[in-house]
């Protein structure tokens, strides 16, 4: 899993598929969005 994420990153800053781009975004929107409520309800 950490290396297909590395992987994609990798995909985006050689920028050969903007599609990759799009879904490195909603993978981190979807990862860190729950994160970020977690901590705020928690303080």
């Amino acid at each position: 899993m950490l290396y297909q994420v590395h992987h994609l990153g990798y995909d985006v800053i050689s920028g050969r598929d903007e599609m990759y781009f799009s879904g490195y975004i909603k993978f981190l929107v979807v990862n860190i969005i729950p994160t970020l409520n977690s901590k705020v309800q928690s303080s």
